[in-house]
């Protein structure tokens, strides 16, 4: 009987928990500020690397050699503008 109530609390908790983080993450979101991890490119260098691609003068590889990130930044950031197309499966895994 005992531990039910205490189980009885530890959900009522939980669900306070689970509602406060909520409510503040929707407050965050009608201030402005977006969740997550920051983006790898910076505006700019990002719109250079998009240039570069669509000229044809480069590849994913040595612009992320350029901008000193990693292939998937780019392709990521490629695809987020429809510069490129989606992933394609490879041995039914997305890859790039």
């Amino acid at each position: 009987m005992m531990m039910q109530i205490v189980g009885a609390f530890a959900e009522f908790a939980l669900e306070v928990i689970r509602d406060r983080t909520r409510a503040g993450s929707r407050a965050a979101k009608d201030r402005g500020i977006r969740l997550g991890r920051p983006r790898e490119l910076t505006p700019e260098p990002e719109a250079e690397a998009i240039r570069k691609f669509l000229d044809g003068k480069h590849r994913t590889r040595s612009l992320a050699k350029e901008c000193g990130t990693h292939v998937s930044s780019i392709k990521r950031t490629l695809r987020r503008v429809g510069a490129m197309g989606p992933a394609k499966l490879r041995n039914g895994k997305a890859g790039g």
